[in-house]
C-alpha cells in the first residue's frame, strides 16, 4: 500500500512539474529575442519565429522584420534643378557712380561692374584706368571729356544694359577700347565728337550682337567710310 502511495505521489509531481509544455513537450510560447530568431518552431505552433504573434514584440519583427515603424509610403521624385541665371552681383558697385577726376577712377577701378548707371563726366582726365569692369546695368554716358584722345582703361566691357552715350568728347580719336562690347540693351548714340572718325562708330555698330534699340550717329569726323551701316550718317 506504501509503496502504491509513492507511485501516485511521484506520477502527480512530473505531470505538475510538465504543465508549462505543449504536447511536444516544449515551451507554450517563443518568449525570447534569441527563440524569436533560430529559424526553429519553439513552441510547436506551427509559426517560426516573427511569423508567431509571441515574436511580435521584438524591435527586429515590427513591420516584416525591418524594425520601420513608419507607414509613410512616399516616394518622392522631385528633381527640380535650380536654373537660375541671375548675374551674380555680390562684387558690384551697388548703384550708380560719377566720375569727375581721378580719384574718382581709382576708387571704381577694384569693380567688376556697376549695377546702376556709370557717368564719365571728367575734362581734366586723360585715361580711364578701369581693367576690371566688365559691365554696367544702367546707361553709360561718356560726354564732355576734352582731355580723353581714346576709352584707354574700358577694354573688359562686355555689355551695357541701357543708353550708351559717347558725347562731347573733343579730343577722342578711337573706340578700339572697347572692341569687348557685344551687347547694348538700350539706345546707342555717338554725337559731336570732332576728332573721332566715323569708320570707328560703324566698326563698333558691326560688332554689337545685341542691340541697340535705336542708333544716333552725327556730327562726328567724316572720313568717307564705305559701306555705312545702318545708322551711320
Amino acid at each position: 500500500m506504501r509503496y502504491l502511495l509513492l507511485m501516485t505521489l511521484a506520477t502527480a509531481l512530473v505531470l505538475g512539474g510538465c504543465g508549462d509544455t505543449n504536447n511536444y513537450g516544449i515551451d507554450d510560447m517563443e518568449i525570447s529575442a534569441a527563440q524569436c530568431q533560430d529559424l526553429a518552431d519553439n513552441d510547436g505552433d506551427g509559426l517560426v519565429d516573427c511569423a508567431d504573434p509571441d515574436c511580435q514584440g521584438f524591435v527586429f519583427c515590427i513591420d516584416g522584420g525591418s524594425g520601420d515603424t513608419d507607414s509613410d509610403t512616399d516616394s518622392d521624385t522631385d528633381t527640380d534643378t535650380d536654373t537660375d541665371t541671375d548675374t551674380d552681383t555680390s562684387d558690384c558697385l551697388e548703384g550708380s557712380y560719377t566720375i569727375n577726376n581721378s580719384l574718382d577712377v581709382a576708387l571704381l577701378a577694384p569693380y567688376p561692374c556697376v549695377t546702376g548707371d556709370l557717368t564719365v563726366d571728367a575734362p581734366g582726365v586723360s585715361s580711364l584706368d578701369l581693367p576690371n569692369l566688365t559691365w554696367v546695368g544702367g546707361f553709360l554716358n561718356i560726354a564732355n571729356n576734352d582731355a580723353l584722345t581714346d576709352l584707354n582703361g574700358l577694354s573688359g566691357i562686355t555689355s551695357v544694359g541701357g543708353i550708351l552715350n559717347i558725347m562731347g568728347n573733343a579730343a577722342i580719336t578711337n573706340l578700339t577700347e572697347l572692341s569687348s562690347l557685344t551687347s547694348v540693351g538700350g539706345d546707342l548714340s555717338i554725337s559731336s565728337n570732332p576728332a573721332l572718325p566715323d569708320c570707328e562708330v560703324c566698326d563698333l555698330l558691326g560688332q554689337l550682337t545685341t542691340g541697340p534699340t535705336s542708333t544716333t550717329v552725327n556730327n562726328n569726323l567724316d572720313d568717307g567710310c564705305t559701306p555705312v551701316p545702318a545708322g551711320c550718317s
